[in-house]
């Protein structure tokens, strides 16, 4: 399948330039998850328990994703607060591009799952409480010559990463 040469391709690359001896580390990039969270069927379901298995055992470091994926894993405390990721530089250079959650919904998300999430995440000033917490990636070539995604492609750290300084390296090798 051609997904999985590509995601060799970009654990090969990325590893040479995160000096990762792939004899003894393990480095996954996994391109073989969708998420339809407008339908919800058996493969969404599957692939939304995988990605939380693999955050619980703190196993996922980041995550690229479009506004719906965001949006959900925004709103269940499943992201970092990038103003405790990114450098006050980082953070002027990305903030064109962050997708912000309002904070003041999260305790809201978590009692009611069809919350209205706010229209425009781009936008911190229609919240009480905007914390950016993804940095869309759409004019990343290497996404967008190897994968097909939709418009509005994010990429997003996990709360519990383990591997903040790979982190910042696989931004520098999106952006």
């Amino acid at each position: 399948m051609a997904e999985t040469i590509y995601s060799e391709d970009y654990k090969n690359d990325f590893a040479k330039l995160a000096n990762i001896d792939l004899e003894t580390s393990v480095l996954y990039f996994d391109s073989d998850m969708f998420l339809d969270f407008s339908a919800m069927d058996d493969a969404t379901v599957q692939t939304t328990q995988k990605i939380m298995v693999h955050i619980t055992a703190g196993d996922l470091d980041s995550i690229i994703g479009d506004l719906p994926a965001i949006d959900r894993y925004a709103y269940n405390d499943v992201l970092m607060d990038l103003r405790d990721f990114l450098t006050d530089e980082e953070l002027k250079k990305y903030e064109k591009d962050f997708y912000y959650a309002d904070r003041a919904l999260l305790e809201e998300a978590k009692q009611n799952p069809k919350l209205e999430y706010p229209s425009d995440p781009t936008d911190p000033t229609s919240m009480k409480d905007p914390m950016p917490v993804a940095i869309r990636v759409n004019d990343c070539k290497k996404l967008s010559e190897t994968y097909v995604f939709g418009e509005n492609q994010y990429f997003a750290v996990i709360v519990n990463s383990k591997h903040q300084d790979l982190n910042h390296l696989f931004l520098n090798y999106l952006k």
